[in-house]
């Protein structure tokens, strides 16, 4: 198993067609690890770019990009104040420590 980091999404998507397993956070692989791996060459991590860690607000739709943590969803000023269940249900499955 290979670790790369790339520096574009452009390149993460490019390795995640060849068969990459995506990393964001890790929450998901982790406890699935055993299985995660199964047929996969790379572990791709996408946790660091920044057009997938953004939380935009567009009119009346919510744009939450892959790699943003729950805690930040559920701190979100925006998102607290306007979907209040969306930052419940953010907290009821996050951990602070995560």
């Amino acid at each position: 198993m290979e670790y790369i980091r790339p520096a574009t999404l452009k390149q993460a998507v490019s390795l995640l067609r060849e068969n990459g397993l995506a990393l964001a956070g890790g929450t998901v692989l982790v406890p699935a690890i055993k299985h995660a791996f199964e047929n996969r060459q790379m572990l791709v991590d996408l946790g660091h770019l920044d057009e997938l860690r953004h939380i935009k607000m567009d009119g009346q739709v919510l744009r939450i990009g892959a790699a943003v943590p729950v805690a930040k969803i559920a701190n979100e000023t925006t998102i607290n104040a306007q979907l209040q269940a969306l930052a419940q249900a953010a907290l009821a499955i996050g951990n602070p420590k995560v």
